[in-house]
């Protein structure tokens, strides 16, 4: 009795950790246009960020690349917002490794 008990609570234990495992808060881009009076613009920025899944199951760095990438392309200039935000995302597939890679380009403003 014992047994089975202690199976199924390894059970809801491993389960329980591969389902959290593969969270990550959204990243939310700004939806309006800022008023350019108040902003002085740098201008264009790019920026890499990249992520890995090993075995299609353990993930690095894998959830904030977004965020990354916007963060290296303002701090690129200087500033303190992306603008006319493009996205663009590239993966590569292996056996043992996964690489997506998303590139962030915009334009750098500051404010004034």
């Amino acid at each position: 009795m014992k047994a089975g008990l202690i199976g199924r609570c390894a059970g809801l234990v491993a389960l329980l950790a591969l389902a959290s495992a593969c969270t990550g808060i959204p990243y939310k881009m700004a939806t309006i246009e800022p008023d350019l009076t108040k902003y002085e613009v740098l201008g264009p920025a790019t920026a890499q960020g990249r992520g890995f899944m090993i075995m299609n199951v353990i993930p690095i760095n894998q959830n904030n690349k977004i965020e990354r990438a916007v963060e290296k392309a303002i701090q690129s200039k200087g500033g303190d917002e992306l603008i006319d935000i493009s996205v663009q995302e590239t993966w590569f597939w292996a056996y043992v490794l996964n690489s997506y890679a998303v590139k962030v380009e915009g334009t750098v403003i500051k404010k004034k």
